[in-house]
């Protein structure tokens, strides 16, 4: 059964309270509906995350827009009388639109949800909405052919959003996939030198424990938080990792380390080899910023370090609202950055992100 950990990790951005409100909702529906099989769970979770921003939106966003002005009247919606248009907007984790879809999830799950549209934003009700379209639209068969393109058509009609989908795809099969049979421990080595790291194989790709690693490759880790890892090597360029908690301990797949990996089922060894001899990673940010002027390198360093879950949120296309706000916050950074501080202060970063909400929310690109 998929638990805290696990659904924190696949979507990184679902805070507390809300994702311990949401999880025995989620989890009674993906039992109620046979999702809890790792492939089913893992397509299932991956195109609510994408539909509904991690949870977060459970109920459209009300412009009206021009889109949404052409609810009102659509017959083949079932919106024929006047304000039905507005009165069943999208809801749940799987946006319900349309009269006759209310009508028609109301009287599969036994809801008034016609008479009472408002139902469908609630936790306990949109997943079992979103899990019977599942059912309904025979999306477990494709779930046990790993079909994430058929899945997606299904839902939205054609790919769109696919690359997200399919990145939390990904992540959900990692997270939720459970271990190959026991077999030998499995040994590290980098450059032919042992390392002592924990590890485990996942969907056939060897884990270990980022830290020892990161240590023995010369490495230095930036961000070790929210189901992701930045490292950084000492050509310093920025590698974004995979991050897999364990028992506290945080592992990254070794193929996406910057390293060559050989690993022989044989013997359980997994040999990383890097092109030059790593120096000792406790080398200080301080003396590695002396040795280069502050440009597009060291500016990449401090979005990546400072305000990595702006870029988990929108990627390369940030809106120009965010960079509005980040920007103070971020020269400060790159001060800090010249004296030798490769951290911005707690407080700077709830200010700047309680800001950064609010002028996101005022421009209408995330809801209340």
């Amino acid at each position: 059964m998929l638990n805290d950990q696990q659904l924190h990790q696949i979507m990184p951005h679902l805070k507390n309270p809300w994702r311990g409100q949401c999880l025995p909702h989620l989890q009674a529906a993906m039992h109620e509906f046979d999702l809890e099989p790792p492939l089913r769970a893992a397509a299932f979770l991956a195109q609510i995350a994408h539909e509904s921003g991690e949870l977060k939106f459970f109920q459209e966003i009300w412009g009206p827009t021009a889109a949404q002005r052409r609810y009102e009247g659509r017959r083949d919606l079932g919106n024929t009388q006047p304000g039905d248009g507005f009165r069943y907007r999208g809801r749940g984790a799987i946006q319900l639109t349309g009269r006759n879809n209310y009508r028609h999830y109301g009287g599969k799950l036994h809801l008034a949800l016609e008479d009472n549209p408002d139902l469908a934003s609630q936790s306990e009700v949109a997943f079992r909405i979103a899990a019977q379209f599942w059912a309904d639209h025979g999306l477990n068969a494709l779930a046990d052919r790993e079909d994430l393109r058929g899945i997606t058509r299904k839902i939205n009609g054609g790919l769109n959003g696919f690359l997200e989908r399919n990145r939390y795809y990904q992540r959900s099969r990692l997270v939720l996939a459970a271990d190959q049979p026991p077999r030998a421990e499995i040994r590290i080595t980098v450059n032919a030198q042992a390392v002592q790291a924990k590890a485990f194989i996942r969907e056939g790709h060897v884990f270990a424990a980022l830290r020892p690693l990161a240590e023995a490759l010369g490495l230095r880790v930036l961000e070790a938080i929210r189901g992701r890892a930045i490292v950084q090597d000492q050509q310093h360029q920025n590698h974004h990792l995979l991050l897999v908690i364990e028992g506290g301990t945080g592992f990254v797949a070794l193929k996406d380390l910057p390293a060559r990996l050989t690993w022989d089922a044989d013997t359980s060894v997994a040999a990383l080899e890097t092109e030059v001899a790593p120096e000792p990673a406790s080398r200080d940010l301080q003396a590695a910023t002396g040795e280069r002027s502050l440009g597009d390198e060291l500016l990449k360093v401090a979005m990546d370090l400072a305000f990595g879950f702006i870029k988990d949120q929108f990627g390369d296309n940030i809106p120009a609202v965010a960079l509005d706000v980040i920007a103070p916050a971020l020269v400060k950074f790159i001060g800090n950055l010249t004296q030798g501080s490769a951290r911005i202060p707690p407080e700077l970063r709830l200010l700047m992100q309680a800001e950064l909400d609010k002028a996101l929310r005022d421009a209408g690109l995330i809801g209340n």
